[in-house]
């Protein structure tokens, strides 16, 4: 076979008769992302990829169609599950005594855990129960605060909720898990800067260092989780959507501190912001266009850039907003950038031909 002889002729591939703990060329399954993997890496031609993959599709679906539909029941029980649950409370709040009200949280929260330890975490319903259990965390505290008002600020419940769930993230191996682990505390930051440090500082302009923040924590989770899908070949975390929710957030946020630079008064802070927002686009734009190449992730960013780019046009022709042949250039500019990113993309999708799915 030629698949067999082009990867047996690769100098980084050690002999397999010389290594007995290595998998034999025969025993590794075919998928759709083997071959796909073996096309990037130039081992097939574009002829033999399209012909194994016909080969493939022609091959019975009934098992996948009903492994999916399995999931999607799943997903769908566990969410209706804790709607159930939520509007029960929301029905009968104020007819319930706070004993019967915490009473409740906790058999929930008990119950999901022993389904996790039940199921193991190596399994999906005991992902998912321990991802319900993370959640039951943070409604007990804001049952609890509001029931006896602590007096604590919203910040605190989102810093502890991290902070009771950090143990079963690290643990989990479930990358809904961590995607919850990393919106929490992205909600943290930005209700403690606005709670605590910018009320504490009411005579300083702090508003800008958010976005230092946040840009800090998300940056060091993409490093993250590319550094462990990459080099440690970390399966659990290869989805790509975990790879788009954390570029989104980045991009948002770098969105943001660009137009402050853009529309506020320039301050030490706010042109650093600025300036890491435009680099941070560059960079993102770069790894995933030559060295990870990924369509979403380039999408994000030429959208936030095109985006950018109207936003500095308009603030050119500001002063003369009243004008209705200024909205009629910006929207001629905009039809202009939006087509070059779009024709770009699918330049993209045409000269890599690999599957987004």
């Amino acid at each position: 076979m030629e698949i067999e002889q082009n990867i047996s002729n690769t100098p980084n591939t050690p002999n397999v008769s010389n290594t007995s703990s290595l998998p034999r060329l025969e025993d590794i399954p075919v998928s759709r992302k083997v071959i796909e993997s073996l096309y990037a890496h130039g081992k097939l031609s574009l002829e033999d990829k399209n012909s194994i993959l016909n080969i493939l599709s022609t091959e019975p679906i009934e098992r996948a169609w009903g492994l999916w539909v399995s999931w999607l029941l799943l997903f769908l029980g566990i969410t209706l599950i804790l709607s159930g649950i939520t509007f029960f409370f929301a029905y009968n709040w104020a007819s319930m005594s706070p004993i019967i009200k915490l009473s409740i949280i906790q058999v929930g929260l008990v119950t999901c855990l022993f389904g996790a330890f039940f199921y193991s975490l190596d399994n999906l319903p005991g992902q998912l129960l321990l991802l319900c259990a993370s959640i039951f965390v943070g409604v007990f505290m804001a049952v609890f605060g509001q029931i006896y008002q602590t007096g604590a600020d919203s910040y605190q419940l989102f810093m502890m909720w991290a902070v009771l769930i950090l143990g079963w993230t690290l643990i989990s191996k479930f990358s809904s898990q961590w995607a919850l682990f990393l919106i929490i505390s992205n909600v943290f930051l930005m209700l403690w800067h606005d709670q605590d440090i910018q009320r504490s500082n009411e005579a300083l302009n702090l508003q800008a260092f958010i976005y230092t923040y946040l840009l800090i924590l998300n940056t060091i989770a993409l490093l993250l989780r590319e550094f462990f899908v990459i080099k440690k070949n970390c399966l659990w975390l290869q989805a790509r959507w975990t790879r788009n929710l954390i570029v989104l957030i980045l991009v948002v946020t770098m969105f943001n501190s660009v137009c402050i630079w853009i529309f506020e008064e320039t301050s030490l802070i706010i042109f650093l912001n600025g300036a890491l927002g435009i680099l941070g686009h560059g960079i993102i734009f770069l790894f995933y266009r030559y060295k990870q190449v990924d369509i979403w992730p380039l999408t994000i960013v030429l959208f936030s850039s095109c985006l950018l780019v109207l936003i500095v046009f308009f603030n050119i022709f500001l002063v003369d907003a009243k004008s209705s042949g200024v909205f009629f250039v910006l929207a001629c500019i905009a039809l202009a950038v939006f087509s070059v990113a779009a024709m770009y993309l699918r330049m993209i999708m045409k000269e890599f031909e690999v599957s987004y799915d």
